[in-house]
């Protein structure tokens, strides 16, 4: 008798004492694959884009193009995006590739940047100079008609929340969105967004064990963000992951694996939860 045989003979397996039955197995993390578009030619030239809804240039599908094999394999179990069209864009390299529907959510828009809209550093000193002058030397000022980067961490933490509670437990989400608004919302489901206020350096969060703040991912690159059981949310990756890196060290994004830096806790557990369902999104 074979081993095939006489494993199908002896029935189904029974848990050892050392091992627990999977019916009372830990609920699994759930993982946010929190991705930025690719790049546009507003990026090129350091144009701040707000929401202006700029295409993607060449560059940028390229590097959508690229990423998506990488992003698609990790399995996510629903795509959201942005609804401007560089986010969308992005998004649908993978959807391409899984055949999934994209939920469009506006909430996931790039934060706004008032006058600086459109404009370089240098043009913005030209044209408002004490514009410039305030917000190059001074963290917590917010230029006229710009949104306030704790209501856009806001406004995303609630989309994250949203999202995290269509996922089961294990599940993964591909979020789609822009670097600022995806720093701001990472800041505020971790909790960290009193600590980053006001006249606090930002490039050194020691009680976090970083030596930088939580960065913005680089166009086409994303961060990974769990959610565990418990109302806890850990930042996998605080300096951000591309496809290359997945290629060096695919483990890197194992929600069993241990994180490479240190975890990041928020200041209470229910301090991300939001109201509306998922349904509320539209469909395109």
């Amino acid at each position: 008798m074979d081993l095939q045989t006489a494993a199908a003979s002896a029935g189904p397996e029974r848990p050892s004492p050392d091992r627990p039955h999977p019916d009372h197995a830990r609920p699994r993390p759930k993982r946010l694959l929190l991705w930025r578009h690719g790049q546009t030619d507003w990026n090129v030239a350091d144009r701040a884009q707000g929401t202006a809804d700029i295409p993607l240039n060449r560059t940028g599908r390229a590097q959508a193009a690229a990423a998506a094999p990488v992003l698609a394999a990790l399995r996510p179990d629903g795509i959201w995006s942005s609804d401007l069209s560089r986010a969308r864009d992005t998004a649908g390299a993978v959807a391409r590739l899984t055949g999934q529907r994209i939920a469009l959510d506006p909430r996931l828009r790039e934060v706004g940047v008032g006058i600086r809209q459109g404009l370089t550093r240098d043009q913005l000193g030209r044209q408002h100079p004490e514009v410039h002058r305030h917000f190059t030397s001074d963290p917590a000022y917010v230029v006229p008609g710009a949104e306030h980067p704790a209501d856009a961490g806001a406004r995303m933490a609630a989309a994250l929340g949203d999202v995290t509670a269509a996922l089961d437990d294990g599940g993964t989400a591909l979020v789609v969105g822009h670097g600022a608004a995806i720093r701001w919302g990472i800041i505020a489901v971790l909790g960290l967004t009193e600590r980053l206020s006001g006249h606090l350096p930002e490039h050194h969060l020691p009680e976090q064990g970083l030596h930088g703040t939580v960065q913005a991912p680089a166009n086409c690159a994303w961060h990974v963000l769990e959610h565990h059981p418990g109302g806890r949310w850990v930042l996998a990756t605080p300096h951000g992951m591309a496809a290359a890196d997945v290629a060096d060290d695919a483990g890197y994004l194992s929600s069993a694996a241990p994180p490479p830096e240190p975890e990041l806790e928020p200041a209470s557990a229910d301090a991300s939860s939001s109201k509306g369902a998922p349904s509320d999104l539209s469909l395109k």
